[in-house]
């Protein structure tokens, strides 16, 4: 079995990487790692950002920190034994999410879950929720106590 795990380099992200191997399908393949960077062009509803960002500088600073998120997570991965692809993509996270376990063909996708509840929550959305909600496949929310 595939397994996609989504990471961000949060703190949430790193407690599900780290406790991963409790959680994994004996008959895992493989684990595809995938850090989503939202378009920094792009504001939160949707609307084109100020003109004075360098944008194009932006998208590469957030690439080369995503990349090194993957980086770290394929190396506690790996340590357990597992085999790891990793995958960096621009856009909306829940979506970019969906996108590969459809593509990829998963059959279990781990997310980790912030935490959010009321104004929070409504206002910065909830990617574990999405993707629960419109997973082709099961999905495995690592939730951490406050």
């Amino acid at each position: 079995m595939k397994v996609l795990v989504a990471i961000d380099g949060s703190e949430y992200s790193q407690r599900a990487l780290s406790r991963l191997g409790e959680f994994l399908p004996a008959k895992t393949d493989e684990v595809v790692l995938v850090n989503v960077s939202p378009n920094p062009a792009v504001g939160a509803v949707g609307l084109v950002g100020p003109p004075y960002i360098d944008y194009a500088a932006l998208s590469e600073q957030l690439r080369a920190e995503g990349a090194a998120v993957l980086s770290q997570g394929a190396e506690v991965v790996s340590r357990g034994g597992y085999s790891v692809r990793q995958v960096f993509r621009e856009g909306d996270p829940a979506t970019e999410i969906l996108e590969l376990a459809q593509s990829e063909a998963v059959g279990l996708v781990v997310v980790g879950s912030h935490g959010r509840t009321g104004l929070r929550r409504f206002l910065l959305g909830s990617v574990s929720d999405k993707v629960m909600t419109h997973a082709p496949c099961s999905v495995l929310v690592i939730k951490h106590p406050q």
